[in-house]
């Protein structure tokens, strides 16, 4: 089976909540693994459907995933009309400051990010020209621009079978937002979801080069995407996984502390332009 459903992102704007309030409902079967990263990554690509396929065991009548990478990668919509052209695409949108603010904190927690915020998002531009590496880990301003993204898709989909939805909404009008999702994807919306807990909530190592050692310099361990082509023995990723658990268990907190004034001030009317066109991309849905 293949799905008919994806959320497509955006990153750090609440993929992770969704995921696991749809999975609560008996209408719908998602992937045992969250991110397939099928439509983004090449090597993966390259593996084929069947590849794919097999990540969904399920005669359920709506089935799905969630990539966040999805939204941001250029090449994803037309190799998901070529693959999926029937699916339907959800989005979730955050305030663009505030997820780039804690995209660039789950960097620092994952161990990618040694730089101060206002210094990484000073490089940025340059930044993620280097690899696709650097395209997915430093894009903290460039994922806000949604409206460029978005119309990516529309290049290839009918508004019919995309849904956007905002952040608040998912977690100030729950039932609400999840009753027009069920309706989107034409399931039972009196379904009530009863766990309502939050999904990966922002964390922020206590040591940083600790953290870096854990996630991204283990010796024992790939970083992903390279674990997927480069191999180590089981024992080897075994040592490695269990390091990084227990660096991580000890060395994480929940929380970061909040963004600079002037930062903010600056963001905020760095993305004026862009919330405005994506506001004028919505009146016409």
């Amino acid at each position: 089976m293949l799905p008919n459903f994806l959320i497509c992102g955006a990153q750090k704007a609440g993929t992770n909540s969704l995921y696991y309030y749809l999975e609560q409902h008996p209408e719908i079967s998602l992937s045992e693994k969250k991110e397939v990263h099928f439509f983004c990554w090449d090597f993966i690509y390259n593996k084929g459907i069947r590849w794919y396929e097999k990540h969904f065991i399920s005669d359920s009548k709506v089935i799905g995933e969630a990539t966040p990478y999805y939204m941001f990668h250029p090449k994803v919509p037309k190799r998901i009309y070529e693959t999926l052209p029937n699916s339907k695409l959800i989005f979730i949108l955050r305030n663009p400051v505030s997820r780039a603010y804690s995209h660039y904190w789950h960097e620092v927690s994952s161990g990618w990010e040694d730089k101060s915020f206002e210094e990484a998002i000073s490089i940025e531009d340059s930044r993620i020209k280097k690899s696709q590496l650097h395209h997915l880990h430093y894009s903290y301003l460039n994922r806000g621009k949604y409206a460029k993204q978005i119309q990516r898709f529309l290049d290839y989909f009918p508004k019919s079978q995309i849904m956007i939805i905002k952040t608040n909404d998912l977690y100030e009008k729950r039932n609400e937002t999840l009753k027009k999702i069920f309706d989107f994807l034409k399931i039972n919306n009196n379904i009530n979801i009863k766990n309502f807990e939050l999904q990966n909530v922002g964390m922020v190592p206590k040591i940083r080069i600790l953290q870096k050692f854990a996630v991204k310099n283990n010796p024992f361990i790939v970083p992903f995407p390279y674990n997927k082509i480069k191999t180590k023995s089981k024992i080897s990723e075994f040592i490695g996984e269990s390091l990084k658990y227990s660096i991580c268990k000890i060395n994480l907190k929940r929380g970061y502390t909040k963004i600079k004034k002037e930062t903010k001030l600056i963001l905020n009317s760095y993305f004026e332009d862009y919330e405005e066109e994506l506001s004028l991309l919505l009146k016409k849905w």
